[in-house]
């Protein structure tokens, strides 16, 4: 079993700090539920009796001779209270006490409620009884006392015993504490808390860093690439380059493999850099990839000219296209052209095989939109490609070098910027084949 340092732990509770608050609130809740909404009060009663100067007179009434407490007086009653705690609660005793009540608590209830406890060395009694009725609780200990002292004249011939305390009343419920019980709940929270986290940390096998790999295979890592939502990583291009370095030097004893794997960082305003073709293109083949038949790809292309070219990466592009829409994805392309343009579009080997596939085609005249809503030629652009609404990969003004071809955003606003313009240029929107039928 691996060993846990003080760290590790930490990382767990950190990592798992949210199923541990969750963990934590059920248990109050439950908690709080339990002593407020379940919870039967109780309450009890106390009288206290002790026992005192012997009396052997029949009416009760201390003699003149007995008044003065003797040793014997003492000796007497502490040999007694052990046996005068049982008695109180013996089965007669309570079938009286039940008889005075006119049967309305059991016996086998009065004797669960009633409790006798000697308060420390003393010759002094508590007798308590508990009751869901606070007036109840303190008839039973007045009932209970006073046949107790009864017995003792009619068992032991004396009378000893007298009342210190007489019971009263208690509205106060001794079984609910609202702080105790919820703490109690948090406390009890916390150790689920711990033992959960205890148990998944040894449960738990998968591979989180590139330390876990070299214990687990004894091996050296090569590269190790930090996962951050503001970089794009193709990890197709990755795999490429490992595959190909490792071919190239496979007779070598050791190497340096360096690959940038499509790596694209997210600036403060959410953008990538502008990206020549050769990146822009990978960074989009790898963003088509990624989707499936519960994605959305929405596009609107700015057609001034028969701009499309024979070049490899724009023919694997519209294949990617292709590709994506045979999963299942729901692909919908605007193409924004003048109507003067449709003779000479009409023969486009781009636009016919988007016409034949599963693509949604679509036709914008340019020349409408600039008459009537023409702020949206300038949110349009070149044109740009939506991914569901995460990611806008939008076309830039080529340069003569062709250096230049456009930039990924995850700009929420330039996002919902895009779309909003998209749907407000699918009402001006007919099916393309018919235009070019």
């Amino acid at each position: 079993m691996e060993e846990l340092n003080f760290k590790d732990v930490l990382t767990i509770i950190w990592r798992k700090k949210i199923s541990i608050i969750v963990i934590i609130t059920i248990s109050i809740i439950i908690g709080s539920v339990y002593t407020f909404k379940y919870t039967t009060p109780r309450y009890k009663s106390s009288a206290s009796v002790i026992l005192g100067k012997v009396s052997s007179a029949s009416n009760g009434e201390v003699l003149e001779s007995e008044k003065d407490i003797t040793m014997s007086d003492l000796n007497l009653n502490s040999s007694l209270i052990d046996t005068y705690s049982e008695l109180v609660r013996s089965r007669s005793i309570m079938e009286s006490v039940s008889q005075r009540l006119n049967h309305t608590i059991s016996v086998d209830s009065l004797m669960e409620s009633v409790s006798v406890a000697r308060v420390g060395s003393s010759d002094l009694l508590q007798v308590t009884a508990t009751n869901n009725d606070p007036v109840i609780a303190k008839n039973i200990v007045t009932e209970v006392v006073d046949v107790f002292s009864e017995y003792v004249k009619e068992i032991y011939k004396i009378e000893n015993v007298y009342i210190i305390d007489q019971p009263s009343i208690e509205y106060v419920p001794y079984n609910i504490n609202h702080v105790r019980d919820i703490a109690i709940s948090i406390l009890m929270g916390l150790i689920i808390s711990i033992l959960y986290v205890y148990i998944y940390s040894f449960v738990d096998n998968t591979v989180k860093s590139s330390k876990d790999i070299e214990e687990l295979l004894n091996v050296k890592t090569l590269i190790n690439i930090p996962f951050d939502k503001n970089i794009f990583v193709n990890y197709d291009e990755i795999s490429e380059d490992i595959v190909e370095m490792i071919t190239k030097f496979k007779n070598t004893t050791g190497m340096i493999i360096e690959t940038d794997g499509g790596y694209l960082e997210f600036e403060t305003d959410g953008r990538t850099k502008i990206l020549g073709n050769g990146e822009f293109y990978k960074a989009l083949d790898s963003c088509l990839k990624s989707m499936n038949k519960n994605s959305y790809f929405w596009s609107a292309s700015m057609m001034l000219e028969d701009e499309w070219t024979e070049e490899p990466k724009e023919m694997k592009f519209r294949v990617s296209n292709l590709d994506v829409s045979n999963r299942g994805t729901k692909v919908e392309r605007i193409f924004v052209f003048s109507h003067s343009k449709i003779k000479e579009f009409k023969n486009n080997k781009t636009l016919k095989i988007f016409m034949q596939s599963n693509i949604n085609t679509m036709y914008v005249d340019y020349d409408e939109i600039l008459e009537k809503e023409p702020e949206l030629l300038e949110i349009i652009g070149n044109g740009w490609d939506g991914i569901d609404l995460d990611t806008l990969i939008v076309d830039a003004p080529a340069d003569q070098e062709g250096n230049v071809r456009g930039y990924l955003s995850i700009n929420k606003r330039e996002i919902k910027r895009a779309y909003d313009c998209y749907l407000r240029l699918k009402n001006y929107a007919k099916d393309l084949k018919e235009v070019l039928k």
